[in-house]
């Protein structure tokens, strides 16, 4: 039986609000117009002088599919909602990266950061997809990766075998490399569209061996090949061979702070994408981002056990003031 370790940051979410379905053939009534569901129409009614003209206009096949995507991401999207922010429609953080992504892929090019987070509301997004604020996007279907060749000796160990410790920082480097090496820029001058400073963030981590820890030798050989992907601008996905020995998946985001100095204004954040990206660009949420979504939206379980923990600033903090993920295991 192989061994499996996952680790994967989790939230408890609020909570969907109660929504209304479209009903196949239905006319919905907006400010100024009208969806036809079935035919794809908008029913348009405009002021001429003081007379109110009615036209019917053949909606754009864009806009067609933003709403497509849009009741695909978020469950019960009834047009109504169209004008609600995202904060009242409890769409959270994951949800608005695969929208991007997704939305980017349909027109074939990138939003700015600008025009992207000033998108508050579903029709700001049909908005922006119609042609707003577009730059062009990385579209390479080369696939980067590195390799890596250690040798097991006193810095990879720990208690007379590999160390988890060690393993997860490496592998994690290896991961950030690939990233940076694909946008063409050193990480600590990667930055968003406003010149904002960008840290990674490892949201899922999954580590599958066919043997122990314990049964890696010192002066083994270990060989470190991984391959990095993407999805839209947000999400960095790699899977790493650890030597024939086992796998290891990582997918992680950006943020940036809202206020300098301060971890406790987190916010999401996305890079430019250089046109020369060798990053492969996927044109769906791959299953390991599915299934991270998955365990978001769900209640978490109830825990084994309870205890207090002191932060060790010298074990526990990156290089950024953040919390570091390979401490935490």
């Amino acid at each position: 039986m192989p061994f499996t370790w996952a680790k994967t940051a989790c939230r408890q979410e609020f909570p969907q609000p109660r929504r209304r379905l479209y009903q196949p053939g239905a006319v919905k009534a907006t400010s100024g117009a009208a969806i036809d569901l079935t035919k794809g129409n908008v029913l348009v009614t405009r002021r001429a002088g003081n007379r109110l003209q009615a036209g019917c206009v053949r909606m754009s096949s864009v806009a067609t599919r933003v709403m497509e995507i849009l009741g695909d991401e978020v469950p019960g999207l009834s047009e109504s909602d169209f004008d609600a922010s995202f904060e009242s429609l409890a769409v959270d953080s994951f949800t608005l990266v695969s929208l991007r992504a997704r939305i980017e892929n349909l027109v074939g090019k990138a939003f700015d950061d600008k025009s992207w987070t000033q998108a508050q509301t579903p029709r700001d997004l049909i908005r922006i997809a119609s042609g707003e604020n577009v730059v062009a996007a990385a579209t390479r279907a080369e696939e980067a990766g590195e390799r890596r060749n250690h040798h097991i000796n006193m810095p990879q160990m720990a208690l007379a075998g590999l160390s988890e410790s060690w393993l997860f920082k490496e592998l994690g480097d290896l991961h950030w490399s690939m990233i940076t090496a694909g946008l063409k820029c050193a990480s600590s001058e990667l930055k968003d569209g406003e010149g904002n400073r960008l840290y990674a963030t490892f949201t899922r981590f999954s580590l599958r061996l066919k043997k122990p820890l314990l049964q890696f030798r010192e002066n083994d050989a270990l060989d470190l090949s991984g391959r990095m992907s993407r999805y839209g601008a947000g999400v960095f996905l790699s899977e790493t061979d650890i030597g024939g020995s086992g796998t290891a998946n990582i997918m992680s985001s950006f943020s940036k702070r809202g206020e300098a100095g301060s971890n406790m204004s987190l916010l999401k954040g996305q890079p430019d994408i250089p046109s020369d990206c060798k990053i492969s660009a996927l044109a769906e949420a791959p299953d390991f981002a599915k299934a991270y979504r998955e365990r978001r939206a769900a209640a978490p379980p109830a825990p084994l056990f309870e205890c207090e923990y002191d932060i060790i600033p010298q074990h526990d903090i990156n290089g950024v003031g953040l919390l570091y993920f390979a401490a935490i295991p």
